[in-house]
């Protein structure tokens, strides 16, 4: 487990795992599979730029709440792409996003993201699913804020063509 932890650690997920055409804006590493906590469980480290001045135009000595959830919601769009067969032609839509925080996440320390998939259902349509899961964020053991995301994978054809009947509907006004 340790090697595959170094070797996760040492590398950002490619950005089309997260949906970002630049590699600065990716907030996580590689996603391990943690089959030793149970068959729907994975993990990845915080791996961020400190230049990014959206999350960082100010000094800080925590990491931001902002950046916490983004990583959150490109670690479930990494997730169903990788370990549940949803290819990259597909929109990951949140349909909710709760969060809660316990503590500060300190800037030095290092940083996991665990994520339990609760459930997935692929749709009768090949690539189109719904899931819904918990994100833990752990420094040294301790779960210091937790995420619940439920959301759709649908094809972007799919939402291209809901996009096009809802701007004829909007047009008709």
């Amino acid at each position: 487990m340790k090697d595959r932890y170094a070797s996760a650690k040492s590398k950002k997920i490619g950005k089309k795992y997260v949906h970002k055409h630049e590699e600065s804006n990716v907030l996580i590493s590689d996603i391990i599979h943690r089959n030793d906590l149970g068959s729907n469980i994975y993990e990845c480290f915080i791996a961020f730029d400190e230049n990014l001045p959206f999350f960082f135009e100010h000094p800080v000595d925590h990491l931001p709440g902002l950046l916490l959830i983004e990583a959150a919601r490109q670690m479930g769009i990494a997730v169903v792409h990788q370990f549940y067969g949803i290819g990259q032609d597909t929109y990951f839509i949140l349909d909710r996003f709760f969060s809660r925080f316990y503590n500060f996440v300190e800037f030095e320390l290092e940083t996991i993201l665990r994520i339990t998939v609760n459930e997935f259902k692929e749709k009768s349509r090949k690539g189109n699913g719904e899931f819904t899961g918990v994100i833990c964020v752990i420094q040294n053991n301790k779960i210091l804020a937790e995420f619940e995301i439920i959301g759709n994978c649908i094809s972007k054809k799919i939402v291209n063509r809901f996009r096009k009947r809802n701007l004829l509907q909007v047009s008709t006004i």
